[in-house]
């Protein structure tokens, strides 16, 4: 329903590989992704992983889900849109985690 709502110019399933393997696989050659850490409320499990495992945070990104299970690219005017349908009619947790910007193909934590 969601798809008949807005456009979703690309999707991600972010499974191996994680962020940096799958984001880059849906946004042009001219764009990079800025994902800003803390827009979404990080389930315990990965909080605990970080403090036990010693990686680098970049590793943990590439590694894990980070709780974040499918990334939608749509216009900045439908984000809310996009948030209220999956919240309200299709009971998931979603949040605008970041940007699509001008870059190399790739992902930018800040």
């Amino acid at each position: 329903s969601l798809i008949e709502k807005v456009e979703v110019k690309s999707i991600a399933h972010i499974t191996g590989g994680g962020f940096y393997g799958n984001i880059p696989r849906v946004i042009p050659k001219n764009c990079k992704v800025v994902i800003k850490k803390g827009s979404w409320c990080l389930p315990e499990i990965y909080k605990i992983a970080m403090k036990k495992i010693a990686l680098p945070e970049k590793e943990l990104y590439t590694t894990f889900n980070m709780g974040i299970g499918m990334v939608l690219v749509v216009s900045p005017k439908d984000v809310t849109k996009v948030i209220k349908e999956m919240t309200n009619r299709h009971g998931v947790k979603c949040w605008e985690i970041g940007v699509v910007a001008r870059g190399g193909q790739c992902v930018e934590m800040v």
